[in-house]
């Protein structure tokens, strides 16, 4: 054995010495570098993202190898067979398996060349922000295991074959095929022609989803069999394709070749000693995919089991039944689904395995079970159709007795929040009571059917209602009620216009025995605002206050005003195409967050939309406060009714505190005012308030966006945190045990925060420029509106004074001198920002091949003066 291991690195030190010599290795390295570059920063634009995220870097690197790697390996025996140096090489005292070996060796010496030259990709992106390390470091591993299943195919198809050329091509269709099977629209086509087994075999020889999990972070023994098993059967390959060349055995395309009975003796064994390497290779496989372990080197582990989880399993109070509903072996489910399917199958069986017996997992194929398909429709699990019209399963029913929660389909695209959904059935359908969550709303936030015979249209209710009313109980209280009912356990208080002070002493009063309040006000609603088009009488419910309560917290609110920032503004393109900032439009992001509470910490991003600002000025005794979101430093107040130009026009930028706009308060809070609680006979309690003065972040437009799965339907997904913080607060105030880690449970928020600086910096250098001119547009602009309306009122009879007439007959072009001029200082702020950009092409895309060029220069004039040393 260790003889055979010095053979195997001789052999490998001279064809990497051979490769170094050849300018073939130095044009493969640069030509790679260039195109991973370009791919990287142009394609992909890695940084416009704004995350510290390496995805757009590896998503490139199976399609680089695909065409690049053919290109590294196609000489490795076809050209030693096209010249004859292949028989003199069988004179050495090597056997081929270790020729095969070390030729294998020094490809993938070059190949991981190649990717450490590619760490400036990473290096660019460590400047600029905080990527995963431990998702870096995996992915690079994944690019190497893919690396050397691409060079095990391209040995391979050198070996059957004396023209490089022919040889590329091959390695190019059996590389393109492990890349191509794993797309969907491929996977079905082949379904449709070939029986189940051999598409099932054929799919699992695609490289892509095994690739996916190493870009995730994950290594999955599953994966790395997967590609050393991919390795080795083509070295196998190479090996048998060599020993029948080897044997004398003449060309299958030389004349009277086949006539020779020993040729297709030699045929014979070479056919089935490589099908008995595919049988142990899908062998392999099928064992890898039962019994298999994964490690999450994500440094967030966003995609291990929580803790939290296995805590909750194994506390179960009762035994609970999960039927998985999935059609694996349906012809029409895409690659994609079936494969998120195994992850979601392996989920489940984790969470069984932990629970200790409390969970009952059954996994049915309704395409095999006469009855699955009726069971799960009963269950309330629906099929997706597909492109052909058939259906398929990926949906699960979770029950208890009576109790029962479904989840009737499960979108790849919801996959951050799948642990929690499991959890969160699970728990639903194992509470012995749901808690009650009392609604008092100016609108009926949990929808309303039209009765046109009273003239009342329908409302439909918002999302984020219909997403926690699974959870709870919901109860519909009038703003005039006198008292909150018993047995309501949270309070939900939502833009309460019209409510009065019989409405608020019934708030005040459930505070004392000590409930617990959500509160959401709004100086002005845009949701009022935009349903006012169809609806007058909605302009009457812009604005909600509690003039009464605020004051009796400590608070001031100023319902005429709302919170603009610089920082954490809205920038959006518009119609025209014109970048707009919206600077009372706030995104806030973890700056802005508050990191202690358990509702919050977690949280990456927070809308609001025209909120107001809840002062603290008379903090009363017995109450505790707790920010939980508020603005930059670069933030002020602004009126309600300004238009957006307005805003930013007049923004007063002073590095003042931030201003506050959300407070959680606890503590004793007064009781009624015509009734203390000491004479009513009132046990005081603790009580708690979720304070926002924003009503609209409930709404869909700050909540989710709308989009497609693949089949067309329509899906929802989360653009916020918006319903991750609400769901957190319902669960902190009706006493549940919070998954607030488990809604939380994505890959950590890695922002680029030197480019995010950068632009906050050029936007203050411009800020003043843009502002200057922006003032003297509009004070030109109300000049010529008073000008001209003053001549409608009075037509004929006004003189205008010489410098109004030119005033009037130079605005037009004043106006387009002015939208040039901003559109200069917008240009200049671009320039300003692409300069980063612009170094991070130039370092990866030409100083990095460069590099690589420049040092295969340096080693063949150092080759070259050793050669004449020698000489003379």
């Amino acid at each position: 054995m260790k003889h055979s291991f010095l053979r195997i690195s001789a052999v490998a030190r001279r064809e990497i010495s051979a490769s170094l010599a050849s300018p073939a290795a130095w044009v493969f390295l640069v030509l790679f570098l260039v195109m991973s570059g370009i791919c990287t920063f142009v394609a992909s634009d890695l940084l416009a993202s704004g995350q510290a995220d390496l995805g757009g870097f590896f998503n490139w690197m199976p399609w680089l190898f695909l065409f690049l790697v053919p290109a590294l390996g196609m000489p490795f025996w076809s050209e030693e067979r096209r010249t004859g140096t292949f028989d003199l090489t069988l004179s050495y005292p090597v056997t081929i398996s270790e020729l095969v070996t070390g030729k294998y060796l020094a490809g993938m010496f070059l190949l991981a060349a190649a990717l450490l030259f590619t760490l400036a990709t990473p290096v660019t992106v460590y400047r600029l922000g905080s990527p995963d390390t431990g998702a870096v470091l995996c992915g690079y591993f994944g690019a190497l295991m893919i690396g050397s299943a691409f060079l095990s195919v391209t040995s391979f198809c050198s070996a059957l074959t004396k023209s490089q050329t022919a040889s590329f091509l091959l390695a190019l269709m059996l590389c393109g095929i492990l890349v191509f099977t794993g797309w969907d629209r491929i996977a079905v086509l082949i379904r449709q022609y070939l029986p189940g087994p051999v598409a099932d075999g054929i799919a699992a020889l695609s490289i892509i989803p095994h690739y996916q999990a190493f870009q995730r972070g994950l290594l999955d023994t599953t994966e790395i069999v997967y590609c050393l098993s991919i390795t080795v059967l083509f070295l196998f390959c190479t090996g048998s394709a060599l020993s029948f060349s080897a044997a004398g055995n003449p060309g299958l395309l030389t004349p009277g070749a086949l006539s020779d009975g020993k040729t297709w003796k030699s045929l014979g064994r070479l056919a089935g000693g490589i099908l008995a390497a595919f049988y142990c290779f899908f062998c392999i496989l099928y064992a890898a995919g039962s019994f298999h372990a994964r490690i999450d080197c994500t440094s967030d582990r966003a995609y291990s089991i929580s803790d939290l989880s296995r805590k909750l399993v194994r506390e179960l109070p009762d035994k609970v039944s999960i039927r998985f509903y999935l059609s694996s072996e349906s012809a029409d489910m895409p690659n994609s689904y079936r494969q998120y399917g195994e992850r979601v199958r392996w989920l489940l069986s984790e969470l069984a395995r932990e629970s200790g017996g409390k969970i009952e997992l059954s996994v049915i194929a309704p395409e095999n079970d006469a009855r699955g398909e009726e069971i799960a429709l009963l269950d309330g699990v629906r099929p997706v159709r597909s492109q052909t019209g058939e259906g398929f399963f990926l949906g699960l029913a979770v029950s208890r007795g009576a109790e029962d929660e479904v989840i009737p389909f499960l979108f790849p695209q919801e996959e951050s929040l799948l642990e929690y959904n499991v959890i969160r059935k699970i728990r639903n359908v194992s509470a012995r009571k749901r808690k009650v969550v009392g609604l008092m709303s100016e609108f009926p936030l949990l929808g309303r059917m039209p009765e046109p015979q009273h003239g009342i249209s329908a409302f439909p209710a918002w999302h984020i209602f219909r997403e926690v009313s699974g959870d709870y109980d919901f109860a519909e209280i009038p703003l005039d009620t006198p008292a909150i009912p018993e047995g309501v356990d949270v309070l939900l208080v939502v833009h309460p216009v019209s409510i009065g002070k019989r409405g608020e002493n019934a708030i005040r009063q459930y505070l004392a025995r000590g409930g617990r309040a959500l509160v959401f006000l709004d100086p002005r609603s845009s949701f009022a605002e935009a349903s006012a088009r169809k609806d007058y009488s909605m302009m009457d419910k812009v604005r909600s206050d509690l003039p009464e309560l605020l004051p009796e917290w400590g608070f001031t609110y100023d319902p005429e005003s709302m919170a603009a920032d610089l920082v954490f503004k809205l920038d959006r393109v518009g119609s025209s195409g014109v970048r707009q900032t919206v600077p009372s439009a706030l995104r806030i992001t973890r700056e802005g967050i508050a990191r202690l509470p358990d509702c919050t910490a977690r949280l990456l991003s927070v809308w609001m939309n025209y909120a107001g600002v809840p002062e603290l000025t008379d903090p009363r005794d017995g109450l505790t406060y707790e920010l939980l979101l508020h603005t930059s430093k670069k933030a002020c107040t602004v009126p309600v009714s300004a238009r957006q130009e307005q805003v930013f026009a007049d923004f007063k930028n002073t590095e003042r505190d931030p201003l506050p706009l959300a407070w959680h308060i606890s503590g004793m809070f007064p009781a009624s005012k015509t009734e203390s609680g000491a004479a009513s006979g009132m046990e005081k309690k603790t009580g708690e308030v979720w304070l926002f003065l924003d009503m609209d972040m409930l709404f869909h437009d700050a909540c989710v966006i709308q989009t497609q799965d693949d089949f067309g339907q329509r899906l929802l997904l989360r653009c916020s945190d918006n319903i991750t913080l609400f769901q957190n607060m319902l669960e902190a105030a009706a006493g549940l045990e919070s998954l607030a880690e488990l809604r939380s449970r994505v890959p950590m928020n890695r922002p680029m925060r030197a480019i995010r600086e950068a632009r906050e910096k050029a936007e203050l250098q411009f800020r003043d420029g843009i502002l200057s001119l922006m003032r003297e547009y509009e004070k030109e602009s109300r000049t010529v509106d008073t000008i001209r309306r003053t001549m409608l009122a009075n037509p004929g009879r006004v003189q205008l004074t010489p410098v109004q007439e030119k005033l009037l007959l130079t605005h037009a072009r004043r106006e387009a001198e002015f939208k040039r001029e901003i559109k200069e200082f917008r240009g200049r702020l671009k320039t300003e920002l692409d300069a980063i950009s612009a170094d991070a092409r130039r370092l990866n895309i030409v100083i990095m091949p460069a590099a690589a060029a420049l040092l295969g220069l340096l080693w063949g004039l150092f080759r070259k003066g050793i050669r004449r040393r020698r000489k003379s």
